[in-house]
């Protein structure tokens, strides 16, 4: 059944569904931003002092880990978000001295985070077939990681790619737009997204970069059959078009 979307069209299900999937994703890191900007303002005024606010900064790989795990699509990302959950929940018991020990004692963790990934990512692609998925409209998070995937679609609609210290890989070259345009949100801090698309699209980006930058190697053969928009911020990362 098709619902009035605000704006004069009709979305349907699964677009509420990509909608909802895009929102926990980078709309997390964007609240988390906007915290930790406001908790230096406020302490910049005299109003509070930043340091106890910024005891609860572990909630950021918290909430990035049950991300990743909501939108799991194989076991070895359900093992990666718990990770990142468990981690975070350890630091913030750390920092509000519920737990007796410093901090950055458990940077270790990090190596050993840095093994298992790799043996996940190995056995996961020894047991994918092809790694092609069909699906109209993509949402994808990387924190600390990687995510690898190629679409091959029909009628491609768009979607989100968020990279936090990681980075998203999507091959759409298989895909085809349901229109005459497709527009992904991206978001990369200190990451990086690669999209390959078909020849026969043109690429356009509206993403702002700081710190960082955007690199268009796509080369549209032809007459283009579709657009594909580009729009987000890059911080301290990049994003690359090819074909």
């Amino acid at each position: 059944m098709r619902e009035d979307d605000g704006y004069g069209g009709r979305t349907t299900p699964e677009r509420k569904d990509g909608f909802r999937r895009q929102v926990s994703g980078q709309v997390w890191f964007g609240v988390a931003i906007v915290l930790v900007g406001t908790a230096f303002l406020l302490d910049n005024l005299g109003i509070v002092n930043s340091r106890e606010i910024l005891r609860f900064l572990p909630l950021i790989l918290v909430g990035a880990g049950l991300s990743q795990m909501f939108h799991a699509r194989g076991r070895s990302q359900v093992l990666w978000g718990a990770t990142l959950a468990a981690l975070g929940t350890l630091l913030l018991l750390g920092s509000l001295d519920v737990l007796r020990f410093q901090v950055w004692s458990l940077w270790p963790l990090f190596l050993i985070l840095l093994g298992i990934r790799i043996v996940t990512r190995t056995r996961s692609r020894a047991a994918a077939d092809d790694g092609i998925v069909d699906t109209a409209r993509v949402a994808d998070l990387a924190c600390l990681g990687g995510v690898e995937r190629s679409i091959a679609s029909s009628a491609f609609e768009g979607g989100s790619a968020t990279a936090f210290m990681g980075g998203v890989e999507l091959d759409l070259r298989r895909s085809k737009l349901a229109g005459r345009t497709a527009t992904i949100n991206v978001f990369a801090m200190m990451g990086g997204v690669t999209l390959r698309v078909p020849d026969e699209w043109a690429v356009v980006s509206g993403v702002t970069a700081i710190l960082g930058g955007v690199e268009d190697k796509a080369r549209p053969e032809g007459e283009p059959t579709g657009t594909l928009l580009l729009e987000g911020v890059v911080i301290m990362g990049s994003v690359e078009i090819k074909n």
